[in-house]
């Protein structure tokens, strides 16, 4: 127990006194998160609540954070940022939220869990955002995203072809590759029937490093696209090959779309009319090519196992189609909280997977909350093209001058990937995504009249 809260307190003071190594601590140890914590509960021997307590290493950074920012605020008088539109959404949508708890969730605990999963990303893009990020910083940033997702992505491909499929119950994971909550997460995933292995690395599983990948994906392709430099531009194609391998041992369909998404988007954007057309022309080809000679592959047990996942595809269908039913019912919403990973905190709340995470606001909100989050995630694309877009000067051997605009369009790619994924899984619930990729928004589109705590 001692050495869980002497690790709090440091964290506690770096926060404090050092914002931004916090800022970079986070997005060190955040892919690791689920990795440490099931090894260091099984070797420990942790208790429910040291266990709890170590989870919220990441909660108490952001909250230190927090509490600096009310105080530098209250210190100088002045708001740390510039309220814009999408802040005016997002403060909608929260009273919305709020309004709901009383009338409709009626349980406290569901209703922060709901909270929790809502709208965490948005804060964590708040904090990033009330603080000012020099070019150097914002480098500093990527590349700290950048190696550790290196790291995660090479474990992912070892696990696919060279390391025992149930490698990790060395460090803590459970034999058993079926999910069971308040047991250690499973060492290994597989294609249900089948001895076809879903990596997951450092991740909770496969589904979630399939949504990391999708932040990575984007920063590997724009900075090759946009470096000049020979040496930058091979590795970021090595990057960029990694990222792709251990993409798809994920066998995450959801992921795979959204890969396909931000492709599709980037030719689209680089492209001028003439060589768009072009692009068109030779995938349309290209698509015609590898269906005559793939088609033989596409049996129904193909299409079964990495298409279906031996039926997943049916239940998905089937637990759209019941959420889609209680939006309708309900075009108020029955209550933040009750629909997707929160309402399974609470065993006295029905259990609401809606497999989608439009629907689980929709589900939640109501249709007036659906309709003002989809408005938000449009303003944050607006956002990040407009900074993408401002006076732009391809850098000569780095990104030295123009960093800053360069993630803004990988991270605008990045939202196409994960607002696709999000037609298909509870995306925002994995703290590894919610983390990185907001943390990173925040900072691209930070202004100069946040507060400077370097």
């Amino acid at each position: 127990m001692l050495v869980v809260l002497l690790f709090l307190l440091i964290l506690i003071i770096v926060s404090w006194f050092r914002p931004k190594w916090a800022f970079y601590l986070l997005l060190v140890l955040i892919p690791f998160h689920a990795f440490f914590l099931t090894g260091l509960a099984a070797y420990l021997h942790l208790t429910p609540v040291q266990d709890d307590l170590l989870a919220g290493w990441k909660e108490i950074i952001l909250t230190v954070l927090v509490v600096k920012i009310i105080w530098h605020s209250a210190k100088s008088k002045k708001f740390p940022f510039k309220i814009i539109v999408v802040d005016k959404l997002i403060f909608v949508l929260f009273i919305l939220a709020l309004i709901t708890i009383p009338f409709l969730t009626k349980n406290f605990s569901t209703a922060i869990w709901g909270l929790r999963y809502d709208f965490e990303m948005f804060l964590i893009y708040f904090i990033s955002r009330s603080f000012v990020w020099q070019k150097i910083e914002i480098k500093k940033a990527v590349a700290i995203v950048a190696t550790c997702g290196l790291v995660v992505a090479i474990l992912a491909i070892l696990q696919a072809t060279a390391l025992p499929k149930d490698f990790l119950t060395h460090f803590g994971y459970s034999a058993n590759p079926n999910w069971q909550a308040g047991q250690p997460l499973p060492a290994f995933q597989q294609i249900g029937g089948t001895n076809i292995t879903r990596v997951q690395s450092t991740l909770a599983g496969p589904n979630q490093l399939g949504s990391y990948l999708l932040i990575l994906l984007p920063l590997a392709l724009t900075f090759l696209w946009y470096f000049k430099n020979p040496k930058a531009k091979l590795t970021m194609a090595i990057y960029l090959a990694i990222f792709s391998g251990a993409l798809f041992f994920t066998y995450s369909r959801s992921a795979w779309l959204g890969a396909a998404a931000i492709l599709v988007a980037f030719f689209i954007i680089i492209l001028n009319k003439k060589q768009l057309s072009y692009f068109v022309a030779t995938l349309a080809i290209l698509s015609i090519a590898g269906w005559l000679i793939f088609k033989n592959l596409l049996t129904d047990k193909f299409i079964n196992i990495f298409l279906e996942h031996q039926g997943s595809t049916p239940e998905r269908i089937s637990r759209l189609g019941q959420s889609l039913q209680i939006l309708f019912k309900h075009p108020f919403g029955i209550g933040i909280g009750k629909a997707g990973l929160a309402s399974l905190k609470n065993s006295a709340t029905s259990v609401t997977l809606t497999e989608d995470w439009y629907l689980q606001v929709g589900v939640e909100l109501g249709l007036a909350g659906l309709l003002i989050y989809l408005v938000i995630i449009w303003q944050f694309f607006k956002n990040l093209w407009l900074k993408f877009k401002k006076p732009f000067t391809r850098f000569k051997n780095s990104a030295k001058q123009n960093s800053d605009q360069v993630l803004s369009l990988a991270l605008f790619l990045a939202l196409v990937g994960l607002s696709v994924h999000s037609l298909f899984l509870h995306t925002w619930s994995d703290i590894t995504t919610v983390l990185t990729f907001w943390l990173l928004v925040g900072i691209a589109v930070s202004e100069q009249l946040a507060i400077n705590n370097s």
